[in-house]
């Protein structure tokens, strides 16, 4: 009789273990699917939300994003920093679009624009091509004035030594001191780096949604943007896909810093301007050494000039808009009064 009791008493709670390590099992299966879920539907929404403002131009199997406004010559082409879109730009082309022509785009993966299929690596030589050929497809003909933030300052050192006769100028906002970094010892060159880890990590919040739960790396720089910009780009920012692109540009930077440090000059004739932050970054003790690196650079133009923008930190188009449209503007006039 006893150990009928204990029998029954055992049958109870072995129901309840095998209910309880049920629900557990169906939890760990239902929340990833509900915040793979809520991602595809707040990445829809988004995009509702926040159309394209230019044209999506196919690039054979994908398309890219671009964003041309004003008119005049020179054409001014703007790239953006390491996994940064074309609204890095929003304070900046509206102003210089009232004097001439200044087109701004995504890169593959970010932004507005869709990630190449057959996933070639995303290095500076890269992506220069695909610029030109988008170039080329939207029927945008030179001559350029070509501006490049942080790690587009790269970019378009490679586009002016691919394609220097359609080449009026270059400003360079914050750029990556690829010839620096090249230089230095490997130890400290890896230590300047992205960390792959973090940006695979970034790949895994994003698939599920969390992206949109935390704050964002820089977010506190956007706090001076007007609200709607903001939201712009943060949805931008946590659409599907972009950690992806995100993550194959900081693993093609390497590369990249090797390709531009190689690179011959251009010709004397080319003026390069180039932007740098006021407000100190880490490494501070790099600083000197990455700013006079960058300043041999200007001194290889016979129009070369080195500006800071004072009260400004590595996102210049966001703290001092008003330098960026004046360097630019000046290289304009510069070229107008030459060809006259």
């Amino acid at each position: 009789m006893n150990k009928m009791k204990k029998t029954d008493q055992r049958q109870p709670m072995a129901v309840w273990l095998k209910r309880g390590l049920l629900g557990i099992l169906i939890l760990i299966v239902a929340l990833p699917l509900a915040g793979f879920a809520y991602q595809t539907v707040a990445t829809e929404i988004d995009l509702r939300n926040f159309p394209a403002p230019g044209q999506m131009v196919e690039m054979g199997g994908y398309q890219l994003h671009l964003h041309c406004a004003g008119a005049g010559s020179p054409t001014v082409i703007m790239e953006s920093g390491l996994g940064s879109t074309s609204l890095d730009w929003s304070l900046v082309q509206p102003e210089l679009a009232q004097i001439t022509r200044v087109c701004v785009y995504d890169r593959a993966g970010l932004g507005w624009s869709e990630f190449h299929p057959a996933g070639p690596p995303r290095t500076s030589r890269q992506i220069v091509q695909e610029l030109h050929t988008l170039l080329a497809k939207a029927d945008v003909p030179g001559p350029f004035i070509l501006v490049g933030l942080s790690a587009g300052g790269m970019h378009v050192q490679m586009y002016a030594n691919q394609y220097p006769e359609d080449i009026q100028g270059l400003v360079l906002v914050d750029p990556t001191p690829a010839q620096f970094m090249a230089d230095l010892a490997d130890q400290k060159f890896q230590a300047l780096l992205p960390d792959l880890n973090q940006f695979d990590l970034i790949q895994k919040l994003e698939a599920f949604g969390l992206l949109r739960l935390i704050p964002l790396p820089g977010s506190e720089v956007l706090e001076q943007l007007p609200a709607e910009l903001q939201q712009e780009i943060h949805a931008l920012s946590v659409r599907t896909g972009v950690a992806r692109a995100l993550y194959e540009e900081a693993a093609g930077i390497e590369a990249s810093i090797h390709q531009v440090a190689s690179l011959e000059p251009l010709p004397a004739e080319i003026p390069i301007t180039i932007i740098w932050h006021g407000i100190p970054v880490e490494p501070i003790e790099l600083e000197p050494l990455a700013e006079a690196s960058l300043r041999e650079l200007t001194g290889q133009s016979e129009n070369g000039l080195f500006i800071i923008a004072e009260n400004s930190g590595h996102y210049v188009t966001f703290d001092r808009p008003d330098i960026v449209v004046t360097e630019v503007s000046n290289i304009i006039k510069m070229i107008h009064m030459i060809s006259k």
